[in-house]
């Protein structure tokens, strides 16, 4: 399984470097990809944006990409807010 880490405030700037990151992961087939967002504290819609779409091409390749959930309330509720939660521990 393939392991990414996120920390801090996930901001705008940071969605470029995580969807430069994960294109390779999900486009192989069959991925495992575990994304580690226990450590953020504050998360923008744009990388919420960014797990989605690699989250479904990973799906589409037979694979799936896998949330640790971030341990502040408001970050973990921006997952919640957009049906993340079911792909999150």
């Amino acid at each position: 399984m393939d392991s990414v880490v996120l920390t801090g405030a996930a901001d705008p700037a940071h969605s470029f470097t995580l969807n430069s990151t994960l294109q390779p992961l999900t486009s192989a087939l069959r991925p495992a990809v575990e994304v580690d967002l226990s450590q953020v504290i504050e998360l923008h819609p744009s990388i919420v944006s960014v797990l989605i779409r690699h989250q479904r091409q990973a799906r589409r390749q037979g694979g799936d990409v896998t949330l640790i959930r971030p341990i502040l309330r408001d970050a973990a509720r921006t997952l919640d807010h957009v049906g993340l939660v079911g792909t999150s521990r």
